[in-house]
């Protein structure tokens, strides 16, 4: 450039700036967000596989130098190739996303076959899946676990609703509790062009909602081992690192054994700033201020009654979003032009800027449903009169049903105790220990379940084994695709292949009318009113219908009427977008193109196979080595049940051999047992087959 020569200043259209702003916003998130995970202390994940691969071997002696030489390279063959097998995986979830019409050829379609809608929520749709190739024998040896649940989630509504902070922190929990076994795993995640993808374990058992359903009210011994789980479940997600925030019954899975696992976990928070929705609008935020790049919002932005509400509004948002706007210096280096600081400075003020406290959870209130069959604060006139009762709730005027004896002194101690304020409620001295005045450099604490293991309503639970104990409720299944603890009384819809619906929605008042035409009274048609005021998902139109049905007063016809009405008009509202450039219409289809492109580039992850098989050497309590013997009595069994499957056939509880299974009917009864008596015996991790146990 020749000094002294006037450059020219482009002046671009308002829609072009924005698909740039867009764009270098999400560009801005990435490399934060990549070079942070780069830059963490530790192994890398496989690095931490293969040094769990090489501690097994060290403590085998059945491992010769040859053989550890040849495990070791199965393990590096093993790992390019599930190397490879992501990196394909990422270019065809960005190759599906970037069409931004789903023309069925990405890696949802491509790998995986529905069987069957699990059911529905906020977000889209819970489908059972099956990995295509499943019937391919690999080795002689019939493929297993290849039954997931997949979890599908709208782009466009999580968009709607600034949800990239939550998604973010869904998927990075899952990956990190991959070697957890009281959280659901996650098989691997993906998009297309429309939804977001989880694969996740199958859990065949259903949710615990579901059973206290069925059961109602649950005798004390079984409650107390399902609670003892669930305690379990969360003090594992807070040893990980994130509060759940979300723990209520439909959200502890049974699997085929009939222990709980934790899942869904949409709204887990772990005062990291990658996952804060303040921080991807603070970037968008930033750029538009510098870009000059004003926009009115819709009809009801523009109408908004004073000055007053709208700076009020500014300021809040303000607030809210500089907490993530980077301090002066790293700001006017790169202003200025000179030399931008080391990227892990930024990093570290980042990790430290954004603390923030979070109020823990308490179970109490599952452990009163499971004894009494409803909540402790539910009330007749609805969610506003629980609401009421929620807030002036006190733990010392707290009074028990007396309809319903039998629960134990102990129990009922330990529900007060759990039902108090968070300064009085058991937890651990860790949280006691701590000065509120002082900034934390975590929000909560390891083993923060302390007081409540050592509550006398436990004092005879073996906390170590649980996963070894026989639970109240056990599945019987009779194919590893087995759903009947999924059915519902109608067809589930899938939700994650609507659209944007310009239908208008019922008016309150015009929805009266239609009910006072149908016979309905004022107090029919108020309870109405509110089962709609929220939309339902499948836990919550289940929990409609029981309601329906629990009024007396109602005949056959209303409450099928009424459950009718629900269906069609519970869900039809849709909240309007968070952010301004959403609602703005001049900007809303070209932000939600390059937002749903975009936003989401990092999130496609596999999970690694499981290191080769090691023989390990058991000796039991005399000191005599059986491993040749189980190991005998396993295979035994093993090549049994593949021979009969392999012809079509299964076994039945009661031993019986039987026709119209297939190969991937339930295993026989022995089977199972043989396989558990081995492993139970097992002190440390065992790899069997591929499979991690």
């Amino acid at each position: 450039m020749n000094p002294g020569v006037e450059v020219p200043v482009l002046f671009y259209p308002q829609d072009v700036k924005v698909r740039a702003m867009e764009k270098a916003a999400t560009a801005k998130a990435h490399f934060e967000t990549y070079y942070n995970d780069l830059l963490q202390d530790g192994p890398s994940p496989r690095s931490a596989r293969l040094d769990g691969m090489r501690s097994v071997l060290d403590s085998s002696p059945m491992v010769l130098p040859e053989d550890r030489k040849e495990l070791e390279t199965a393990f590096f063959q093993q790992e390019t190739h599930h190397l490879r097998q992501s990196r394909v995986l990422k270019w065809e979830s960005l190759r599906a996303a970037n069409r931004l019409v789903d023309n069925g050829q990405g890696p949802c379609v491509k790998n995986y076959s529905t069987l069957k809608n699990l059911g529905k929520g906020s977000f889209g749709v819970v489908r059972l899946v099956r990995e295509k190739g499943d019937g391919d024998l690999q080795s002689g040896q019939r493929r297993q676990k290849n039954v997931y649940a997949m979890k599908v989630i709208r782009k466009t509504d999580m968009i709607r609703s600034s949800q990239e902070g939550h998604l973010r922190a869904e998927r990075d929990f899952l990956i990190a509790s991959e070697t957890s076994e009281w959280i659901v795993q996650l098989i691997s995640s993906f998009q297309d062009a429309t939804n977001l993808y989880l694969v996740m374990e199958y859990m065949p058992g259903g949710d615990f909602l579901g059973l206290l359903i069925r059961e109602n009210i649950l005798e004390e011994h079984v409650a107390r081992h399902y609670v003892a789980e669930m305690v379990v479940c969360v003090e594992e997600a807070h040893r990980l690192g994130f509060i759940h925030r979300d723990v209520k019954p439909d959200n502890f899975l049974i699997d085929a054994h009939g222990h709980l696992k934790i899942s869904d976990f949409g709204l887990a928070f772990d005062g990291r700033w990658q996952h804060d929705t303040a921080y991807y609008l603070w970037q968008r935020d930033d750029l538009m201020r510098n870009l000059g790049i004003a926009v009115e919002g819709d009809a009801t932005d523009q109408k908004e009654d004073t000055k007053t509400s709208k700076a009020h509004k500014r300021h809040q948002d303000r607030v809210e979003r500089e907490r993530h706007k980077p301090p002066s210096c790293f700001r006017a280096n790169a202003e200025g032009g000179e030399q931008i600081p080391l990227v892990g400075s930024l990093l570290d003020w980042r990790a430290t800027r954004n603390r923030t406290y979070a109020k823990s959870v308490s179970i109490g209130i599952i452990l009163y449903e499971c004894l009494y069959g409803c909540t402790p604060f539910l009330a007749e006139g609805g969610r506003h009169d629980t609401k009421k009762k929620i807030l002036a709730h006190d733990a010392s005027t707290f009074e028990f049903p007396r309809d319903i004896p039998g629960v134990s002194y102990e129990c009922q101690h330990l529900i007060l105790q759990l039902l108090q304020n968070q300064e009085c409620r058991l937890s651990s001295p860790k949280y006691r220990s701590q000065d509120p005045l002082a900034p934390q450099h975590y929000v909560f604490a390891e083993d923060d379940a302390i007081d409540i293991k050592n509550h006398p309503w436990f004092q005879y639970l073996d906390w170590n084994h649980l996963h070894r104990m026989t639970p109240g409720f056990v599945p019987h299944l009779h194919a590893s695709d087995d759903t009947r603890y999924f059915d519902e009384d109608e067809p589930v819809s899938d939700w994650s292949e609507t659209v944007e619906s310009e239908e208008p929605v019922i008016s309150p008042h015009k929805m009266k009318r239609l009910l006072r035409r149908e016979g309905f009274c004022s107090r029919s048609i108020g309870s109405f009113m509110g089962y709609i005021a929220t939309p339902f998902d499948t836990t919550r139109l289940r929990q409609i219908d029981q309601r329906i049905e629990g009024k007396a007063h109602f005949s056959e016809e209303d409450k099928h009427v009424l459950k009718y009405l629900v269906r069609k008009f519970g869900c039809k509202e849709r909240k309007g977008a968070r952010d301004i450039l959403l609602r703005d219409p001049t900007t809303r289809r070209d932000v939600m193109n390059v937002r749903k492109q975009k936003a989401f580039v990092d999130y496609t992850w596999k999970r690694a196979p499981a290191p080769p098989c090691v023989p390990v050497a058991a000796v039991d309590d005399d000191g005599v080595c059986y491993h040749e013997e189980m190991t005998e009595t396993y295979q035994q069994e093993r090549h049994a049940y593949e021979a009969y499957a392999a012809q079509g056939t299964y076994w039945e509880l009661d031993g019986q051999y039987e026709l119209g299974g297939g190969p991937y009917a339930m295993v026989n009864t022995m089977y199972w047992q043989g396989q558990q008596q081995y492993e139970q015996r097992l002190d440390r991790p065992y790899f069997w087959d591929g499979q991690y146990r």
